[in-house]
């Protein structure tokens, strides 16, 4: 994994404004995924914009021929499951 650049502040990048625990910190982060041996180009790859809670505001995958992305537009609190 990969963390490029210096954190951003969270009133700023996708999602800001959006709901409320997106004013939180983030930085971009990127991995690629290789086939075990001497491959040099990856497999795939994700990039995405991940707070400092984990929440990603932004994520896109690379898969050679296809490609897609995907914004964060909506956060829902859901409750925690009764253990019995």
């Amino acid at each position: 994994m990969l963390i490029l650049g210096d954190v951003q502040p969270g009133d700023s990048g996708p999602g800001a404004g959006v709901f409320e625990a997106a004013d939180r910190p983030w930085w971009n982060v990127r991995m690629a995924f290789f086939t075990a041996g001497d491959s040099d180009e990856p497999d795939f790859e994700l990039g995405a914009r991940v707070q400092d809670d984990g929440i990603a505001r932004s994520m896109s995958f690379e898969c050679g021929d296809f490609s897609m992305a995907a914004d964060l537009v909506a956060l829902e609190r859901v409750a925690p499951p009764e253990c019995g």
